[in-house]
């Protein structure tokens, strides 16, 4: 798959999706004030190409990354291994806490 775009976080590169959400100034806004310790689990409701969750992942215990569009869903894990960070979050498909909640 060719993602036609990149966004640029400090270090980190990350690919996007012509299908997913391109992040903006309250992606960057958020990352920049992101504060993360290692006892933490994080969870990312619209994860988008995953800037976020492979943010949080670095530091956290653990990432649950959740996204209504798959094609979000495959771009964020993408995005998690190239960060070196897949192993750390769990990428699930829902809308908003749907895929998070038990019936």
């Amino acid at each position: 798959m060719v993602y036609p775009k990149k966004a640029y976080f400090k270090n980190y590169v990350f690919r996007v999706d012509e299908h997913v959400y391109e992040p903006a100034e309250d992606t960057f806004l958020i990352a920049e004030k992101l504060t993360v310790t290692k006892d933490d689990v994080v969870l990312e409701v619209g994860t988008g190409c995953g800037i976020l969750a492979v943010l949080a992942a670095k530091k956290a215990k653990s990432v649950v990354a959740v996204d209504v569009n798959p094609n979000a869903i495959e771009c964020a894990s993408r995005n998690a291994h190239t960060n070196g960070v897949k192993e750390r979050i769990e990428f699930r498909r829902g809308d908003l806490f749907q895929s998070i909640t038990k019936d």
